[in-house]
């Protein structure tokens, strides 16, 4: 097993071939994501940073519109730095690729504990990202995003790193 199949099985990854793990490959064949020409030809990705992350996101789940990676995770799978993927969410976020819809602690503290990541899907025909399948998950973050700055002002805390959108 290469050391890639060995950090995709350590975060329980799917394969491509309708398999339900890595587990279920037994190295049969390499682990693959669709990279379509057009995806490069149509300049979708401005940077090789953008691509990078974008593919070591959709590797987390392949098959899935949503994934649960760190931002750790995906740095060392782009080979990029944290504050890199982080940035470059950023600029996925504005081309409508990717939401990043964070998850909180309530029962605790209430402070930010993960992201949820809802990846467009590609249509090969239209030449394109599917960017209005994640409307919904837009419209959530924003009104997310509001409350917490609500919450803010009424001084119940509520921190949330880009809460200066919108």
């Amino acid at each position: 097993m290469t050391e890639h199949q060995k950090f995709l099985k350590q975060y329980n990854c799917f394969t491509y071939q309708g398999k339900n793990s890595i587990n279920d490959h037994q190295e049969q064949e390499p682990l693959y994501i669709k990279l379509y020409l057009d995806m490069l030809k149509e300049k979708l990705f401005d940077k090789p940073t953008e691509l990078s992350v974008w593919l070591a996101l959709k590797s987390f789940g392949v098959m899935k519109e949503e994934v649960y990676p760190t931002v750790k995770d995906i740095a060392k799978l782009a080979m990029v730095t944290d504050r890199t993927v982080q940035s470059t969410f950023k600029i996925l976020e504005k081309k409508g690729i990717i939401v990043a819809l964070p998850e909180f602690d309530m029962e605790k503290n209430g402070l930010q504990i993960n992201n949820t990541y809802h990846l467009a899907p590609y249509d090969k025909k239209e030449k394109r990202f599917v960017t209005e399948k994640l409307e919904y998950y837009r419209k959530k973050k924003d009104m997310l995003i509001k409350l917490l700055n609500k919450e803010k002002e009424l001084g119940k805390g509520g921190t949330f790193p880009n809460s200066q959108q919108k």
